[in-house]
Formats: C-alpha cells, structure tokens, sequence
C-alpha cells in the first residue's frame, strides 16, 4: 500500500481547500456576471431609449425595474452556472444539492422558518447597536405591504430563496465540505451570505445589522445543509423565513417570547435526523459529528 510522508499528506490537504476555494470564487464570480450583464444591458436600453437622459434619472428608471432584473439576472446566473458545470459533464441539480429529505421534516422546516424570524429578531434587538443602524436596515427590510405586486411576493417568498440556497448552500458549502471539517466550512459560507447582505464595516450604508442577520441565518440554514445533504430543508426553511418577515404584523409579546422555545425544540428535532450512509458521505465525511447509520 501506497504510503506519504506527513508533510506529502498534509501538501494534499491544502491542495484540496485551495481547489475549493477557487471553485468557490467561480461559482460566485460566474453568479455576478449574471448580474452585471443584465444591468448594463438594461443601462444601455434606458440611455438609447431616451437621449440626454442624466445618469441620476437614468438609475431611477433601473430601479423602477429593479425586481424583474434581479428575476432575469439570477436566471441568467443559473444558467451561466448551468453551462459551466455541463462543459465538465456535471448536472447543476447533482452539483446544487437537491436531494431528497424526508418528507416528515417539512412542516418542522416550516415552523422553524416563522418561530426563527420573531426570535432571531428578537435576540438581535438586546445587542445594543447604534440607532442609525437600525434605522438603515428599516429602511433596505420593509416588509411587503397588499399593494405590492404578485411578482414580488414570488420574488421574495420563492425565487429568492431558490437562488440563495442553490448559490450559498448548494455550490459553494456543497464544495467546501468536501475539504475540510463542517463547522469550518458551515462558518466561511455564512460569513460569504453575510457579506452579500451587509457590511460590517460600512456603518453608513453597509446595512451592519443586516449583515450579523444574515450571518446567524447562513450558520443555521449552513448547518442544517451539511445535516440533510441537500439544500430542501434549507429551501423550505427560508421560504417561511422570507414569508413571515415580509407579511407578518408586529406579533404579540408573548409570541415572540415563545418563539425562541420553539425554534430550539424545531432545531433539536431536525438534528435528531440520522441520515442514511452514502458512498458520497462515506469518501468526504461531511456530516457533523461524523456519519450515522
């Protein structure tokens, strides 16, 4: 049998993260073309389409449209992931995780996503952040109101989740998990679902507190991904999350205190998830704690 020194071992090691990572910056880099391709192409209509236009009315007009770009552009995204991962004979299904879960945990996937928006909310509301920065996420997370289109509540409520999981979940914690320990790659996800957020580091239009939301949900929706290998319970999960943020009224006290409860008992449950062993599990190790029969 074939033996390697420690230091040949541990060369493959980082070989291996190092792949990841550029896989990673691919995949997003690929996601971002898609973006930037339809806003300059829709840039471009909007300045031919009416000349002598100043750049201020122009970006008025974009943003006028800002939902169907973002519908067209993610699309776009997809596809542009989708051909990438064919020209190495891969299938972005296969590659974005969509693997079956069972079916029982749904509606606890369901009631994790409403009880995780009050309390999250909730236990992000005792951190004392400085009242600008709560005023700047109020103003980038109003919630849908009965005169927002059908588009937007598909927008929110399914695309956006479909995207997000496929993207965050699905490609780039789908990669890293392959080569290195869980909670690592779990964590380097969420801080990349953070950022698309929000910035820490930009306290005047950065969205801060929007970032450290966007943290805690990546590291939940992260861990309960690399628990199921597959991006569904995350789906379903965030697919409520957005609901119950964009449509709920302000809850009762006592709603939000049980939420929290609620969402621990949600998370004990789908933990309590033994997944079956797979050749696939068996050749990258990617469950927490180790694989279970």
């Amino acid at each position: 049998m074939l033996q390697y020194s420690k230091n040949t071992r541990r060369w493959f090691i980082i070989q291996g993260i190092l792949k990841s990572l550029l896989k990673c910056v691919l995949y997003y880099g690929l996601w971002l073309l898609g973006q930037v391709i339809v806003i300059a192409v829709t840039d471009v209509v909007i300045i031919l389409g009416n000349p002598g236009i100043s750049s201020t009315d122009a970006a008025n007009i974009l943003m006028d449209y800002i939902v169907e770009i973002q519908i067209i552009s993610n699309c776009l995204s997809v596809l542009l992931v989708g051909l990438f991962l064919s020209l190495r004979s891969k299938s972005i299904v296969q590659e974005g995780h969509f693997n079956k879960m069972p079916l029982k945990y749904t509606l606890n996937a369901v009631i994790l996503g409403v009880s995780a928006t009050y309390a999250i909310a909730m236990l992000i509301g005792l951190i004392p952040f400085p009242e600008k920065w709560r005023e700047l996420l109020t103003q980038t997370n109003s919630p849908i109101t009965s005169s927002t289109s059908v588009i937007m509540f598909v927008m929110v409520v399914v695309m956006a989740p479909l995207w997000e999981e496929l993207l965050f979940r699905g490609l780039i914690l789908g990669t890293l998990k392959k080569s290195m320990n869980p909670w690592i790659a779990v964590t380097l996800s969420a801080l990349v679902f953070g950022f698309s957020h929000g910035s820490p580091f930009d306290m005047e239009k950065g969205n801060p507190i929007g970032f450290f939301y966007s943290l805690v949900l990546g590291f939940l929706m992260g861990a309960i991904f690399v628990k199921f290998n597959s991006i569904l319970p995350g789906l379903i999960f965030h697919a409520a999350y957005n609901f119950t943020a964009g449509f709920a009224t302000s809850p009762e006290p006592l709603v939000v205190i049980i939420s929290v409860p609620i969402m621990i008992i949600e998370i004990i449950i789908l933990f309590s998830y033994k997944p079956s062993l797979t050749k696939s599990d068996e050749d990258t190790n990617d469950t927490f704690g180790g694989n279970e029969q």
